[in-house]
């Protein structure tokens, strides 16, 4: 019997994967349509966005999601059923339905970061679950930034308004904490506390621009948003650069000034080998 060898997926790659178990490779430039092997059309793809908003999918009683995979390096919008736009940053994943049933909730999840501009509808609240906070929302748009690393998830409120509390809990008005426009609600995992102050949106949303905010930021933190900026890989060796804190902002510059920019400021050697970044002890 000959032996079968599985290939890994490729970590470069946007991926989807449907509710069949069908993976679809989609590229960031180019038109296709989404179908599925028995002919159900899911969607449209154009350059950098998928679209659900005019699939021929009947709505049923069970939801079938698909889940969009972002590697490091990219970014990718997406237009789910009910209209709702979710721009994905690098590295990010998000569940959803290929259609919402009329009348339920309208639920996402979220590992990452995204912008949603969520479509304001009554009588189906929209929650985003992102590892253990829950957002609900009716119509609006905020920002969530909650990668694996981070010990705080954050939801920063650009319009209307949004409500916060702990995952696997049912929705109690007076129990959740509401945002205004304005507001950063950071979610503390080991204490399960939400704090809220106000902050400048742009800060937490203009990496939609290709921007790179750093703000009073560790450089070990700082590694992974270069890794997943620039889609490469950083080994660090200098012990003592890891709890140095800065604060940039890059915009066009490459991996290379960037990393100049911190030399700049504390000297140290580095390597670059095509992807591949090695900072010396």
């Amino acid at each position: 019997m000959e032996k079968q060898v599985e290939i890994a997926p490729d970590p470069t790659a946007i991926r989807l994967e449907l509710g069949n178990g069908e993976t679809r490779i989609l590229s960031q430039s180019g038109a296709m349509e989404i179908v599925t092997k028995d002919g159900d059309v899911l969607g449209s793809k154009a350059d950098g966005v998928v679209d659900y908003s005019q699939n021929n999918i009947d709505e049923d009683e069970v939801e079938v999601y698909n889940t969009l995979h972002i590697p490091n390096g990219k970014m990718f919008k997406i237009v789910l059923s009910d209209g709702t736009t979710v721009n994905l940053n690098a590295g990010s994943t998000l569940e959803y339905p290929i259609k919402f049933i009329k009348g339920q909730h309208r639920k996402v999840t979220l590992i990452g970061e995204a912008f949603f501009d969520v479509k304001k509808d009554e009588n189906s609240p929209f929650i985003v679950t992102s590892r253990s906070l829950d957002i609900r929302v009716l119509g609006t748009k905020f920002n969530v930034t909650s990668y694996p690393e981070d010990t705080d998830q954050k939801t920063v409120l650009v319009e209307g308004s949004v409500s916060l509390y702990e995952s696997g809990r049912d929705y109690d008005k007076d129990e959740s904490i509401l945002l205004t426009p304005g507001d950063m609600g950071s979610w503390e995992g080991t204490d399960k506390k939400i704090s809220v102050k106000q902050v400048d949106t742009e800060l937490y949303t203009s990496w939609m621009q290709g921007k790179l905010v750093l703000k009073g930021m560790k450089f070990k933190d700082i590694e992974k948003r270069l890794e997943r900026h620039y889609g490469v890989t950083i080994q660090n060796k200098n012990k003592e650069l890891e709890d140095r804190v800065f604060t940039a902002t890059f915009d066009v510059e490459t991996i290379e000034e960037v990393l100049n920019t911190f030399v700049s400021e504390t000297s140290f050697d580095y390597v670059i080998e095509n992807d591949q970044i090695t900072i010396l002890e």
